[in-house]
């Protein structure tokens, strides 16, 4: 939020809103599941290979059967390392929690 970028999320519950993402779970699922041997390092190997695969060679029919390598365009928007101070509202207090991850309550 702080480097201007929007959030966009769907309703909880709803996942149909969120489809071209959603399907991209049961492909993954249905060819790594139980297919990798070895240690954390393999499964992460495995991953990228998936990843790369997924990303840059295969059709997206949501996409207009292009991969979403061919239609990532860059950024316009620069950042130039500077995060500025984030601002709450009075009605929200940030409140870090045991394991320092911020909460927010009243």
């Amino acid at each position: 939020m702080t480097l201007g970028i929007k959030l966009d999320r769907i309703e909880p519950g709803e996942p149909q809103q969120n489809g071209s993402h959603e399907r991209m779970h049961p492909d993954k699922k249905n060819e790594m599941e139980n297919k990798v041997e070895g240690d954390i390092l393999a499964h992460r190997k495995k991953f990228d290979c998936w990843r790369k695969e997924f990303n840059n060679e295969r059709p997206h029919e949501a996409l207009g059967m292009r991969s979403p390598a061919m239609v990532d365009t860059e950024s316009e928007d620069q950042y130039d390392g500077i995060i500025a101070d984030l601002e709450y509202p009075d009605s929200i207090r940030p409140q870090p929690d045991e394991q320092q991850n911020i909460c927010f309550g009243n």
